[in-house]
């Protein structure tokens, strides 16, 4: 990818089915990690960023700085729509009640 613009667009297009996004907002308005442990089993430590825990977070970005650019847009987008993680800001979206501020 040349630039930030195709990334947005990758990323973008990641969308979640109904009950993974279901799953996901059950998770934001508790304050739970998305995240899984090594075992597979539910990380139940409090999220910090982008719906992770600092420790998922940190398995998260040494993950991306393994891949290309292209790679590292692919992967955001197949997490987001797993459900794994979040969009950018996407916590202030779930949280906002009004139909107004999550539709902008």
């Amino acid at each position: 990818m040349s630039n930030s613009k195709e990334h947005l667009i990758m990323v973008l297009r990641a969308e979640r089915t109904r009950k993974k996004q279901t799953r996901v907002e059950a998770l934001v308005e508790s304050g739970k990690c998305l995240g899984t442990k090594k075992d597979g089993s539910v990380c139940d430590e409090t999220a910090t960023r982008r719906g992770l825990c600092w420790k998922c977070y940190r398995q998260y970005l040494n993950q991306l700085r393994a891949m290309s650019r292209e790679q590292a847009a692919a992967y955001e987008a197949r997490l987001i729509s797993a459900g794994a993680i979040l969009a950018d800001r996407e916590v202030e979206r779930i949280k906002d009640k009004s139909v107004f501020k999550r539709l902008a």
